[in-house]
């Protein structure tokens, strides 16, 4: 038993599941987050990956070396931020930073990049003086300056007009001006000479969900800062950045991982209270799809209704606000619950065998002390017994005092005619309900001459 537990804490684990309407997927996103680091060099990549759980703090309570080729990559986490956002400050010591505004999946974002760092939006990566980049962002004698690997329209908002520039041509860089670029858009908003960027939490959020860690990397003589985004059960937001002639990408967040089969949504059904917006119940009609077992057959999971394949476990645990699409929490955990059952079997067996072995020191210790346990406890359940017989006749009225409760006839018909809402949502008086109730109940429509709404009301005001 103590070795399934052990298999439950260390080797299993729990997720979640989205899956829109129509869709197919079999990745799983972990419930507790993974600090990733793929470091890479001309010939070789390195990848660490932990899912030690990092704690809110300013000191360093994390590091972890990662050597590439003859070089050394050190990461400090610095600074644990929860419901974290970005701000700059000014700081002599510091670094160019640029600030700027992005919109895509109809979100605007603000943005701070370091001079030699990565952001990434969604599968577009924006750098500043990192080449290979798909928005690369540098200096230059003039000011700054851009090159996309895609073509970009930029609009000036003062004229209006419209400049093209294509793929791999250099153009400015420059404020109150819009770039659009590959689904993406971008607005400069400035440059910082010398800053710092630094964490604060959201203190009028709840719960923003992403947690913000910054790290400090560390190689030969030169040093950089690294701040990642994620969480529990969160898709994290990845960052790179280049130190000492080596690439860094680094990702914080849920790590997806891949099931043997698939899931397909073919439908999303949700019940509501009658006359109101509370669901009742959600279900979803899946079809669960296993090309190793040649499989594909519909599954339904709701409340108290669990699917159960090679170990798996699927919650129906929650949906989409347009409820078009389900969230599935994930249990696997086939190792751990099949070594304690087997603890479990192995004990009750004991037990068992600890009963009926002649020579086993319970039935030695129950054949010692038999004479004076017979002895002790006969006079004592004979005592018992009298004792509750006694008591039982004690204060005790066998006549039984009915209180009689007057109900004003004129009243019970006002409550008879509350209009009340049945479970199907149906809206009928209440003397139809009271009614309904009395015939289930007495199998009669009034009951020691009082009608259904006067036994309803009785029962009310005196239960």
């Amino acid at each position: 038993m103590l070795i399934g537990s052990g298999i439950t804490r260390y080797i299993s684990y729990e997720g979640t599941m989205h899956i829109r309407e129509g869709e197919t997927t079999n990745i799983l996103q972990s419930e507790f987050p993974h600090f990733k680091v793929n470091v890479s060099n001309e010939t070789d990549t390195v990848v660490f990956e932990t899912s030690e759980m990092l704690k809110p703090s300013k000191s360093i309570d994390f590091s972890e070396t990662v050597k590439i080729g003859d070089k050394s990559i050190l990461f400090e986490k610095i600074d644990f931020v929860p419901n974290a956002y970005e701000a700059v400050e000014p700081d002599g010591n510091g670094v160019p930073i640029v600030s700027f505004a992005a919109a895509a999946n109809k979100a605007v974002n603000n943005y701070y990049l370091k001079k030699g760092t990565v952001k990434n939006l969604q599968d577009f990566r924006v750098g500043y003086s990192v080449k290979g980049t798909d928005f690369h962002i540098f200096d230059s004698d003039s000011g700054l300056m851009a090159v996309s690997r895609y073509t970009v329209l930029r609009l000036r908002q003062d004229t209006a007009a419209v400049d093209t520039f294509k793929s791999g041509t250099s153009f400015a860089f420059k404020a109150n001006s819009v770039y659009s670029t590959n689904g993406n858009e971008f607005m400069l908003k400035g440059r910082l000479p010398k800053g710092r960027i630094v964490l604060k939490s959201d203190t009028e959020s709840e719960n923003s969900g992403y947690n913000g860690i910054m790290f400090k990397v560390t190689s030969g003589e030169e040093t950089s800062e690294i701040i990642l985004f994620g969480g529990k059960g969160i898709t994290g937001v990845p960052a790179a950045t280049e130190i000492n002639g080596v690439t860094v990408n680094a990702y914080y967040g849920a790590k997806n991982i891949e099931l043997p089969f698939s899931l397909k949504l073919n439908d999303f059904l949700l019940e509501r209270y009658p006359g109101s917006m509370s669901p009742s119940s959600f279900e979803s009609k899946v079809n669960l799809i296993d090309e190793a077992l040649g499989l594909d057959e519909p599954r339904r999971i709701f409340m108290n209704n669990v699917l159960n394949h090679k170990g798996y476990k699927f919650f129906q645990s929650s949906y989409d606000t347009d409820e078009k699409g389900t969230v599935l929490s994930v249990s696997y955990d086939f190792a751990g619950m099949l070594v304690t059952y087997i603890g479990y079997t192995i004990l009750i067996i004991g037990m068992f065998i600890s009963l009926l072995n002649k020579s086993s020191y319970f039935i030695a210790l129950g054949k010692k002390g038999l004479n004076t346990g017979v002895k002790v406890l006969i006079p004592f359940a004979l005592f018992v017994l009298a004792n509750g017989t006694l008591n039982a006749q004690d204060n005790h009225d066998h006549a039984q005092q009915a209180q009689q409760i007057k109900i004003d006839k004129e009243q019970a018909e006002l409550f008879g005619s509350i209009l009340v809402q049945t479970r199907d949502g149906r809206i009928q008086p209440l003397n139809t309900y009271s009614g309904q109730i009395l015939r289930k109940v007495a199998r009669k429509t009034s009951f020691d001459g009082y009608s259904a709404d006067e036994v309803l009301l009785g029962m009310h005001m005196n239960p």
